[in-house]
């Protein structure tokens, strides 16, 4: 014979008198639901391992262009911090080229 899931359904059976006097069964064939609850359970589980595989590689290409735009970033910062510089002295020109031309005024 073919082995098969069976989901059974069992219900006891009483007399006129209230009496267990047997049991009534019904089988149902799952087999075919069985085998679809396995392939989906295999398939989340690929599905998984594909996410976390995908994840590591974004992980990694992701950590690969840090360390690439690195000094990049590292001169953006400096010429940033040197252009801020210079702003500062710009600022102190100008302030005391106007306290001049004030003092110049009076």
């Amino acid at each position: 014979g073919k082995e098969y899931w069976v989901d059974l359904n069992v219900q006891p059976l009483y007399s006129d008198e209230n009496q267990l006097s047997g049991f009534m069964m019904v089988e149902f064939d799952i087999t075919d639901r069985k085998k679809f609850e396995e392939t989906i359970t295999n398939l989340n589980i690929n599905l998984e391992k594909m996410v976390e595989e995908e994840t590591s590689k974004n992980l990694d290409l992701s950590n690969s262009l840090k360390d690439q735009n690195a000094p990049r970033l590292g001169a953006i910062r400096r010429a940033s911090s040197h252009a801020h510089s210079h702003l500062h002295y710009f600022y102190l020109y100008f302030y005391i080229y106007f306290l001049a031309r004030r003092q110049a005024e009076f």
